[in-house]
């Protein structure tokens, strides 16, 4: 309606303005006759000035009041007034508006450095001149605000001509801070791909950005001085051999050149490519290259001069492969780093188990973030049976999922889940899984066959349990056979890799026994059991082999349906997809030999005592019982390594009667072990599984002096443990000696595992 009512308006006043300038015009549509009178009358005062009759002034005046009706206003005018007068709807007629000239975008130089394969740090500083010879290495681009991917990739392709044959397969990463070999972290590409405002802002004015490959490797053998790639770098003339180069190479070059290759021109004019024959039998080199262009008409030219001169390919004394005299002291130095660098295996070992424990920190931090925090995946449960009652509460809660944070209640006690009471839940769920649905050694330990848990589908409630405790913070599922993880991340059983150490079965482990000490006659007897495993081939001493493996691979193969159905519980949070994407790093979480468990190093250092003033009373008294503590978990160790020990001496898979196998477990109930000492204190029995968990893990130990203006006369008092705040606090009144504070240390820990007092 606006818009309308707004033509109607302009249409009215354009419809005035025509009436104006008609009757403007009619005006002025007689100027001749005017014209005429204004003649006359000039001619009649003319007369009268001459004859007296009238004043000078009259003609000037008569003139004056007959041109001020004449004059029109212009079409200009009409427009301005209406433009005062209706400026919503006029706005006069526009002048010559000047096109704004375009502004230049802004170009900023960005630092570049082409590596010639995919690596995970920055080269070394020898690495990087041997780059440089090869045309790769640290070039400074000048990038515009305003380019996009094509010209940013033209850009790259001009200043480094052995891009074109990656076809654009590369990627740029930047180094993390600090100094040496630093770790390469990708820039991660815009949806328009690497624009020129995007890498300004990425590269912020300092540092590299590192071009990297993604499937090809590129040469690094050494270009000549005369190549592309050295056309823009500042050049000087090495006063031995008179040779141009780049200044960047020509501290290497100078080292190594030596003035008896100048040869005179009178030994070689007469015949050049028969002194070149001659000088590659005498020298017994394998192949010799001038530092003159190839063409032999130019090779004339350059003989022409005063000297000439030969560079001599010689071989590298560590690998044999040929390289010119001015590239061979740069790559013997990096072969002999490494030759060098064996001896220091566990250095590079460790650097790349930190590497490891970095990258760990950051897939574990991934799955963080798929926890869905919107509600709370709660279990209730009471301390005795802890895992069947577990298992079953985790199958039947519906209300929420096992994405959501898991909070875990112990029926009858009062604590208040914030990490400590989860933390244990998971470590008691662990072990229980442990037990039940595997059998093996500590060498590793293979799922148990039972169609009755794969029916009820408790394998995958199995997986999702091992996936929450690897997402919050409880303990991992370490005890797979490396067979079984290599299924988990690749979906395929290498049954070349199999043996007798993968079976864990009783039945099985028994039936190989007997196979390999019998004969064809008692292979006929086996024959039953052997079939069962799927071998159909002939039952002789000479198909031993055969029959071993097949027994081996029956065992594997039965149990595939319950590791399947365990990976559809490790779909949670995405880890099963994140396990097959990076096997190498998630493997120590799976298999053992690689978390160890907590000793008494690992539990001592990380006591964090709050003592009193130095030189004071109290600070005595609480420095003695820290070595008493000290004295306890290492006590602690040697009572498990020792019983360790006996039970070495038994047979694992040797069936026992079940009271001693009754009598055993409730030994080992009650036996107090660093572990379960620390899951006393903290709620959790392993060692943290990120390097960053380990360094923030640490238990505060406190004293109290005053406990009987707290709770009156008392014989008798207990350590205070909060689990949630790691930390524990010592009645310094009752711990005198070591004998008290085992007493009381050993009671506390036996008898109060529960969240409360008494």
């Amino acid at each position: 309606m606006d818009s309308q009512r707004e033509a109607e308006l302009q249409n009215a006043a354009r419809h005035v303005v025509s009436l104006l300038r008609n009757a403007l015009t009619s005006e002025s549509s007689s100027p001749s006759q005017m014209a005429e009178g204004q003649v006359q009358r000039e001619q009649v005062t003319a007369g009268r000035m001459i004859q007296g009759q009238a004043n000078p002034g009259d003609r000037v005046q008569t003139t004056m009041r007959l041109q001020r009706p004449i004059s029109v206003a212009s079409g200009n005018s009409v427009d301005q007034s209406m433009a005062r007068a209706f400026p919503g709807l006029f706005k006069g007629r526009k002048g010559f508006i000047p096109t704004p000239k375009k502004r230049h975008a802004r170009s900023t130089p960005i630092q570049f450095f082409l590596l010639n394969k995919s690596v995970e740090r920055t080269p070394k500083a020898s690495d990087e001149l041997l780059l440089l010879q090869a045309g790769l290495g640290r070039r400074t681009i000048i990038i515009p605000e305003d380019a996009d991917h094509s010209e940013i990739s033209k850009l790259l392709l001009e200043m480094y001509t052995k891009m074109d044959s990656l076809e654009g397969a590369w990627m740029l990463y930047k180094a993390v801070g600090g100094s040496g070999q630093r770790k390469l972290n990708i820039v991660a590409p815009e949806a328009e791909g690497n624009t020129g405002s995007y890498l300004i802002k990425t590269a912020g004015g300092k540092g590299c950005l590192y071009i990297m490959l993604l499937q090809n490797t590129l040469d690094i053998s050494p270009l000549l001085y005369s190549a592309k790639e050295f056309e823009k770098m500042p050049k000087a003339r090495c006063a031995k051999c008179f040779t141009d180069m780049p200044v960047q190479l020509l501290a290497v070059h100078v080292q190594k050149c030596d003035t008896d290759l100048c040869i005179d021109i009178s030994d070689c004019e007469s015949e050049p490519r028969d002194y070149i024959q001659n000088l590659e039998i005498d020298t017994e080199v394998p192949s010799i290259s001038t530092n003159v262009e190839d063409d032999h008409a130019n090779l004339r030219d350059e003989f022409d001069s005063s000297s000439a001169v030969i560079d001599v390919k010689v071989p590298c004394p560590v690998c044999s492969a040929l390289y010119s005299e001015d590239f061979i002291e740069v790559h013997a130095s990096t072969c002999g780093e490494r030759i060098q660098d064996r001896p220091n295996i566990d250095l590079e070992i460790t650097e790349q188990h930190e590497d490891n424990q970095n990258s760990l920190t950051e897939l574990v931090s991934k799955l963080k973030e798929a926890i869905d925090p919107t509600t709370i995946f709660s279990v209730c449960v009471t301390r005795e049976d802890m895992f069947n009652r577990g298992l079953a509460q985790w199958k039947r809660q519906k209300k929420s999922s096992p994405k959501n944070p898991l909070r875990v209640t112990f029926i009858g006690e009062p604590g208040i889940d914030s990490g400590a009471l989860m933390k244990e839940f998971l470590t008691e769920m662990m072990a229980g899984i442990e037990a039940k649905f595997f059998e093996g050694g500590n060498f590793g330990k293979n799922l148990k066959y039972s169609i009755t848990e794969f029916q009820n589908d408790n394998f995958r409630t199995v997986g999702e349990i091992m996936a929450v405790s690897i997402t919050q913070d409880g303990p991992p599922p370490n005890f797979f056979m490396e067979w079984m993880y290599n299924f988990i991340s690749t979906g395929e059983i290498n049954k070349h890799q199999l043996s007798k150490a993968d079976v864990t079965d009783a039945d099985l482990l028994d039936l190989i026994a007997k196979i390999e000490t019998a004969d064809d006659t008692a292979l006929l007897d086996l024959s039953e059991g052997i079939v069962a495993c799927g071998y159909t081939g002939p039952l002789t001493c000479e198909r031993k082999e055969d029959i071993l493996s097949a027994v081996v691979l029956h065992s594997c193969v039965r149990i595939l349906p319950m590791l399947q159905q365990m990976c559809k519980g490790l779909e949670l949070y995405g880890l099963h997809k994140m396990v097959k994407q990076n096997q190498p790093l998630f493997q120590p979480l799976f298999v053992p030999g690689h978390f160890t468990k907590p000793d008494a190093d690992f539990l001592t250092m990380a006591l964090l005592p709050v003592l009193s003033e130095v030189g004071s009373v109290k600070r005595q008294r609480e420095s003695r019982i820290v070595n008493y503590l000290q004295d306890f978990i290492q006590s602690l160790e040697e009572e498990e390594v020792s019983s360790g020990r006996e039970s070495r001496g038994e047979d694992d898979n040797k069936k026992v009667d079940e009271t001693k196998d009754r009598t055993k477990e409730n030994a080992e109930q009650d036996q107090i072990t660093v572990s379960s000492f620390m899951q006393w204190l903290t709620g959790q029995g392993h060692v943290p599984i990120t390097s960053a968990q380990r360094e923030k893990f640490k238990i505060h130990t406190e004293f109290d002096h005053d406990c009987q203006l707290q709770y009156g006369e008392h014989n008798l008092c207990y350590p205070l443990v909060n689990a949630c705040s790691c930390t524990v606090t010592l009645p310094t009144r009752h711990l005198g000696t070591y004998t008290e504070f085992l007493d009381i240390m050993r009671q506390a820990v036996s008898n109060s595992r529960e969240f409360g007092r008494s």
